[in-house]
């Protein structure tokens, strides 16, 4: 089965790369837009420990920390991730996976209600914590489903076990399910499908936490809050239950090595698939196929016409001279790494220009520059448009 590629936790990046983000230098598939004043590692860190352990694809999972500094509007808490990506996510029938757990330590408080990876629109969505309109006014301990702002589904949700989801949805037929386990177990089918108004633009699944304030007249508690997830990546159908394997159910025993997303300055984000299969001596790698990269096991040599680009040390391409910008919808498994940020100070050719390096070398140092200079002054984009349950 094949996924589109979004997830960043499989890699071996340091949450300093988001440090090192701006609107010039886009680095890796999610950007770190909502956020605190406070340093990155104040609100997002990147370690192995922080992974469900049952995922053997991912390297690393990530830890999202919301405090009295990371306010939005005032008096909302959230601190949020959100994709950086030239694939359409909202098309067809998707499923977009995540784990979640919570530790004893600075565990989420249920007083408040958390809304947790969620859409602009939040179609679908999970809370946490007290939830306005619910019959029973006290705040429980029940992580729970939402769609359109309807309770659909609960569980108990208990300090350090691993919870699977699949968010599935139907973007032709305009209807959300959900797909749930726990630890290594497989995912099952446990609500839906339930009618809903899906809608994306690719760019407003919201990856982590918004904590709505307390306004019952009580002081809001200022202890932080750590929410963990691993296993993050969106793929078509038909739908991967198998928890870190990187396998599917009822498609054939080959396996889909990790990708690369490719995000550089002002440019089209590209990506390959390619089979983890070994091959026979003497095969060549086609155009647009893997030819090199850590790990990898297939072929080194290309088929006539084309060359091996390394575009970092995971993974190197096939292709005639320079990586193309192909419009067609990319289908990827996962993620392997985030780039780090040095690769985008490189000087690289720019395909979008020409066929003729020195002439699309010059215009692309040109660009560059300018844009180096817009950088200084640009102010960053305008607020996102939010709309919550209160």
């Amino acid at each position: 089965m094949h996924g589109i590629a979004l997830s960043f936790f499989l890699g071996l990046a340091s949450a300093g790369t988001f440090w090192h983000r701006s609107w010039a230098n886009q680095v890796g598939s999610y950007q770190w837009y909502i956020h605190g004043t406070g340093a990155t590692t104040d609100y997002v860190n990147l370690s192995s420990s922080y992974k469900n352990p049952a995922d053997t694809v991912s390297n690393q999972g990530v830890k999202v920390t919301i405090n009295p500094t990371a306010l939005w509007n005032s008096d909302m808490w959230r601190t949020e991730l959100i994709p950086q990506t030239k694939v359409n996510l909202g098309s067809g029938k998707l499923y977009y996976h995540f784990s979640m757990k919570k530790s004893a330590t600075n565990s989420p408080q249920p007083a408040y209600e958390h809304q947790v990876n969620f859409f602009e629109s939040h179609f679908t969505e999970m809370k946490y914590g007290w939830i306005n309109g619910n019959s029973n006014s006290d705040p429980d301990n029940h992580l729970r489903w939402f769609v359109g702002g309807q309770g659909k589904w609960d569980v108990d949700w208990v300090a350090d076990v691993w919870h699977n989801f699949a968010y599935e949805i139907d973007f032709s037929a305009g209807t959300v399910a959900l797909w749930h386990s726990t630890g290594s177990a497989a995912l099952v089918l446990t609500a839906g499908p339930f009618t809903a108004s899906t809608s994306t633009n690719s760019a407003d699944w919201h990856l982590g936490v918004l904590r709505l304030p307390n306004r019952s007249g009580g002081t809001n508690n200022p202890s932080p809050e750590d929410w963990y997830f691993s296993g993050v990546y969106v793929e078509n159908a038909p739908l991967n239950t198998v928890i870190g394997s990187g396998s599917s159910t009822g498609s054939p025993a080959t396996s889909s090595a990790p990708s690369t997303t490719v995000v550089a300055p002002s440019s089209t984000p590209r990506a390959t698939t390619t089979t983890a299969t070994a091959s026979p001596t003497g095969t060549l790698a086609a155009k647009y196929g893997q030819c090199g990269g850590v790990g990898w096991s297939g072929p080194t040599a290309c088929v006539s016409g084309s060359t091996c680009t390394r575009l970092n040390d995971y993974y190197s391409q096939s292709s005639a001279g320079c990586m193309r910008d192909r419009k067609k919808e990319i289908i990827l498994k996962f993620v392997d790494i985030i780039l780090n940020s040095k690769y985008f100070r490189k000087p690289v050719r720019n395909c979008a220009v020409g066929t003729n390096k020195k002439r699309g070398f010059t215009e692309f140092v040109k660009r560059r520059k300018q844009k180096e200079k817009e950088k200084e002054t640009k102010k960053g984009p305008p607020p996102l448009s939010y709309k919550y349950h209160g």
